[in-house]
């Protein structure tokens, strides 16, 4: 709630969209913490540690539509999987940061 508002009285302020986006992404709300993260990338576009929060949420983005795939299509689970291992060694290097 407190980062919100902070979005809210200070819209000039990339920061409290980068921690909100943090929050969420912590809570697997990966959509909610991509669209914080591209508005904190609209506010500032040099913000270095938003880029790389928003490269870690699409990684892991990524990572749940390749394991609804192999759930999906058990035919093709191995190529997945694969994808999938590859996403998640990705993942691990990155942590978000607030």
């Amino acid at each position: 709630a407190t980062f919100q508002a902070l979005t809210e009285d200070y819209p000039e302020l990339p920061e409290p969209h980068n921690n909100l986006a943090v929050i969420w992404a912590k809570r697997g709300s990966y959509d909610k913490a991509r669209i914080e993260l591209q508005a904190a990338l609209a506010i500032n576009p040099d913000y270095a540690i938003a880029h790389e929060n928003l490269g870690d949420v699409y990684s892991r983005l990524a990572g749940t539509e390749f394991e609804q795939a192999t759930t999906l299509r058990a035919a093709t689970a191995a190529p997945a999987t694969r994808s999938l291992r590859r996403v998640s060694e990705v993942m691990s290097l990155v942590p978000l940061r607030g």
